[in-house]
């Protein structure tokens, strides 16, 4: 895999926001209650599309960083039992065509006041043949931005979210 494959993937997962891959089934259990922002965040995130780009550090700090397109179809989403999130996502970049079950944790900003704003939470994440690393992503109306990083890289994160109805 190329360094920019290997990146790719990494945010991807990251966007979809990882902290395992484990099959979707094992991980199905009693329904969890959610409450308000929970489940808006649940319909917002099932069968969507995230559509955006991402940087890489480069290796002149006096250039721009050069943007990357990302893509990340979601398709059903819920809460665990453990709190954390699992998401079916379904990877695409050059070649590959990966579907990833992954458990993604999120924490809420806010989460007392009007307008909770999930966030996922990723730290020293070991990805096994890419590398370890962290991320902070938003989500907020329709829109997702954050922050990567592991020992070699980092850079931003941003793009849209678009329903399956939004879609072409």
């Amino acid at each position: 895999m190329s360094p920019y494959s290997r990146i790719l993937f990494v945010v991807a997962s990251s966007v979809a926001l990882a902290t395992a891959m484990a099959p979707a089934r094992a991980q199905e259990a009693e329904p969890v209650e959610l409450n308000e922002a929970e489940n808006a965040f649940a319909k917002a995130m099932a069968g969507a599309t995230l559509v955006g780009s991402f940087t890489l550090g480069e290796a002149n700090p006096d250039e721009p960083p050069q943007l990357h397109v990302e893509r990340y179809e979601l398709g059903d989403v819920h809460k665990l039992p453990n709190g954390q999130w699992q998401m079916q996502t379904r990877i695409r970049y050059g070649d590959k065509d990966l579907k990833l079950p992954l458990m993604v944790p999120v924490e809420w900003v806010g989460a007392d006041g009007p307008h909770p704003t999930p966030v996922v939470v990723i730290d020293n994440l070991f990805f096994p043949g890419a590398g370890t690393y962290s991320a902070r992503v938003l989500f907020h109306e329709g829109h997702y931005a954050g922050h990567w990083s592991s020992k070699e890289h980092g850079g931003v994160l941003f793009g849209k979210i678009l329903k399956a109805k939004e879609q072409p």
